[in-house]
């Protein structure tokens, strides 16, 4: 073998560890972006919720919402909706990020801590369904994988489907 040989197999080696250990880093760095974008997602979760628990005025509020025969003020309808729009907008922010794997039980879960009242469905259908709509662009008639989770959520509660 020539000297010439040897620095070319001693190169070639060199490459492919070099190669294998861009590999690892990057193999990391996306664990770390996946492990940011949990905590991060949580951290959202856990301060929309302290909202609920620490101001008494939305408390009221946010429990007025489970008395389905109740009627809503507009200043409470909005206030609601806010709340809503931020849980829905995260939900499709981490849907569209793959957080959880796209993993169906997640998203249920997520959904099960807002839709539990019939003044949701209504806003539902209203505001939350086109959230949802927007993570498959607004001219596809498709459903989306959100949509069909809180579709689902909202026969439970009203009853009956959704008449498009």
């Amino acid at each position: 073998m020539t000297l010439l040989e040897i620095a070319q197999l001693i190169t070639s080696i060199a490459t492919l560890l070099l190669a294998f250990t861009l590999l690892l880093q990057l193999r990391t760095n996306h664990k770390d972006s996946d492990i940011e974008l949990t905590y991060r997602s949580l951290e959202l979760g856990f301060n929309r919720i302290d909202k609920v628990v620490d101001n008494k005025d939305f408390r009221k509020i946010y429990m007025k919402r489970l008395d389905n025969n109740l009627k809503l003020s507009d200043e409470e309808k909005f206030v609601l909706d806010v709340f809503w729009r931020l849980h829905f907008s995260q939900l499709s922010t981490d849907y569209r990020l793959g957080r959880a794997k796209r993993d169906k039980r997640y998203y249920e879960l997520a959904l099960n801590i807002v839709f539990d009242n019939k003044h949701i469905c209504q806003w539902y259908l209203e505001q939350g369904r086109f959230i949802f709509g927007m993570q498959i662009g607004l001219r596809k008639k498709k459903i989306s994988f959100l949509q069909e989770i809180a579709d689902e959520k909202y026969k439970e509660i009203m009853g009956k489907e959704i008449e498009l």
